[in-house]
């Protein structure tokens, strides 16, 4: 918080990158996310449905940063990401505080461990898959 009392302004990216890792953690944490997960805990966070973009600029942002990797259907935090996040969730219930925990541990995370691969634009879901996920999240929760 600034000393006015307000929250510091980010960045879109940065915002988004937030609030699909907050979404990664509570839509499935340590055992890794599914992407109906995802888009459940982007409405319960943000009180909005995450978009294909605003996902995959935030998975991108993320995996740049060697902190996320994909196995079959999953995104899971790394090894000694995940060791930083427990650690935080060990402190707090609050997801405010978890969420500037977080910004502090990623503002000095160099992504060196648990890299597979150089920073890239990949494609964890497909367009397709997003939207009928977000679908299907919609009629099962009856938002319109």
């Amino acid at each position: 918080m600034s000393s006015t009392g307000t929250m510091p302004t980010q960045s879109w990216e940065d915002q988004t990158m937030m609030w699909v890792l907050m979404s990664i953690l509570y839509g499935g944490g340590e055992n890794g996310a599914e992407l109906a997960g995802i888009i459940s805990a982007s409405d319960y966070i943000n009180h909005a449905v995450i978009s294909f973009t605003e996902l995959q600029a935030g998975l991108n942002r993320l995996h740049s940063l060697g902190v996320i990797r994909k196995k079959d259907s999953r995104i899971y935090f790394t090894a000694s990401f995940w060791k930083q996040i427990a650690e935080i969730e060990a402190r707090t219930r609050s997801l405010h505080k978890k969420w500037r925990g977080i910004e502090a541990v990623l503002a000095g995370f160099s992504g060196k461990a648990d890299r597979h691969g150089a920073p890239c634009e990949k494609i964890f879901f497909s367009e397709e898959e997003v939207q009928q996920s977000i679908e299907e999240y919609l009629i099962r929760n009856q938002v319109r």
